[in-house]
């Protein structure tokens, strides 16, 4: 006959698989869908988790209770700037999540590069001109983001 040792059993824990746990969640906040969608469409395609929302109020929500270790943004929404919503990020539970604000108002004239300017100094953002080159956006958020 044999005999068991009995244990008592404190914590049982069920992770996700680790490459899930290593994909960072980034945040695409754009009002033109076609411009959203193909970001995300890239950026879930290179290794990220991306998360498209078409207006900030959708956005503001869902920081509410999503932890996002980066945000992509465009400058303008309708007659609203995206400032807002790059505050309460950086008063989020990841202040210092890499912000990246889009823009194409430079060339139209639309935006001052003094006002860009001031955006990049108040909140600490990196600032590309639409349409942004992915490959190099990819590469920016892999060195903040990916680093072993």
């Amino acid at each position: 006959m044999l005999l068991y040792e009995a244990c008592d059993v404190h914590k049982i824990e069920i992770l996700p698989r680790r490459a899930d746990i290593e994909k960072p969640v980034i945040a695409v906040v754009d009002d033109n869908h076609a411009s959203a969608d193909n970001l995300h469409d890239y950026l879930d395609a290179t290794g990220f988790t991306a998360m498209a929302f078409y207006n900030l109020d959708t956005f503001l929500e869902a920081l509410q209770s999503q932890v996002f270790d980066a945000v992509v943004i465009d400058r303008l929404f309708g007659t609203h700037t995206s400032a807002g919503a790059i505050r309460a990020v950086r008063e989020s539970d990841n202040p210092d999540a890499p912000v990246f604000v889009l823009t194409s108002e430079l060339t139209t004239g639309k935006a001052s590069e003094s006002e860009i300017s001031q955006i990049i100094r108040d909140y600490n953002v990196t600032c590309f001109e639409k349409p942004a080159r992915l490959g190099i956006l990819v590469a920016d958020f892999s060195k903040r983001l990916l680093r072993s």
